[in-house]
């Protein structure tokens, strides 16, 4: 039998990026799982985008981002 939570415990957190549609009557049910194209559009205007925060209050947001940088130059393998 259909219960929401079903869905939601299936799908998890790819529940945002489609429209479920489930119609019943006495004889059939029918289920329809279009794309979320809206939810689609924005994720895909996010991607590559990341918040970055410091526990350091005193940096300044320049700061913050040249020591995030320096921290991946420093740990990337460099090869001669």
């Amino acid at each position: 039998m259909y219960n929401p939570k079903n869905i939601d415990e299936i799908a998890g957190s790819c529940l945002p990026y489609f429209l479920l549609s489930i119609t019943r009557d006495r004889v059939k049910a029918s289920v329809s799982i279009p794309f979320n194209e809206d939810a689609l559009e924005d994720v895909h205007a996010m991607d590559g985008k990341w918040l970055l925060y410091a526990t350091d209050s005193s940096l300044s947001a320049a700061d913050v981002v040249t020591q995030y940088l320096e921290k991946d130059f420093l740990t990337l393998p460099i090869k001669i």
